[in-house]
C-alpha cells in the first residue's frame, strides 16, 4: 500500500455477504457503508446499476490501480463490458468483477454514507491510505477527517 504499510480489510458489504452493524469492528462511525457511484458513459458499461450489485462494490478499492474517489486513471475499474474513459474520471478495466471506484459528478467530492447514518463529503485529495481505512469495517486502523 503506498505510504507503507500491509494492512488487511474488508468492506461492509461485499457480494452475497454483509456485516451486521455490531459486527463492524472499526466502529460504525469510521466505517463507509455506501458512497456515490456513477452510471457508466456507454449503454453496455454497468456501473453504477444499483441491481447489478456486481458493479456497485466499492470495498475493494484503494487497492492496485484503484486509488481513490474520483480517481482520473485509466483501467481502474474491474468491471466486464465497461468503456475505459479516465478523460471523464471513469477508468476501467474491462476484464472482470473485482471493484468500482466511489465516483460522482460533484466538484472534488463524492458523498459517504457512514455505518451511524451520518453522510460525509469526502474528498478526491484523500490519501489512498486513508481511504482504505475509512471503507473497511477491519483494519484495526484509525483515520482523521481529510
Amino acid at each position: 500500500m503506498p505510504g507503507g504499510g500491509n494492512y488487511a480489510g474488508g468492506g461492509v458489504m461485499t457480494i452475497n455477504w454483509g456485516s451486521a452493524i455490531q459486527r463492524i469492528e472499526d466502529g460504525s462511525s469510521n466505517t463507509v457503508m455506501i458512497n456515490h457511484v456513477r452510471v457508466g458513459p456507454a449503454a453496455n458499461d454497468m456501473r453504477g446499476t444499483w441491481a447489478f450489485g456486481i458493479t456497485s462494490i466499492t470495498a475493494g478499492n484503494a487497492i492496485g490501480d484503484c486509488y481513490t474517489p474520483n480517481d482520473t486513471g485509466c483501467c481502474s475499474d474491474d468491471v466486464s463490458g465497461c468503456s475505459d474513459r479516465p478523460d471523464i474520471a471513469m477508468g476501467c478495466w474491462n476484464g472482470g468483477y473485482g471493484q468500482t471506484q466511489a465516483r460522482s459528478q460533484h466538484s472534488g467530492v463524492v458523498l459517504a454514507a457512514m455505518g451511524d447514518a451520518s453522510v460525509r463529503t469526502i474528498k478526491n485529495s484523500v490519501s489512498q491510505r486513508t481511504w482504505f481505512f475509512m471503507i473497511s469495517r477491519n483494519d484495526g486502523q484509525t483515520w482523521s477527517d481529510n
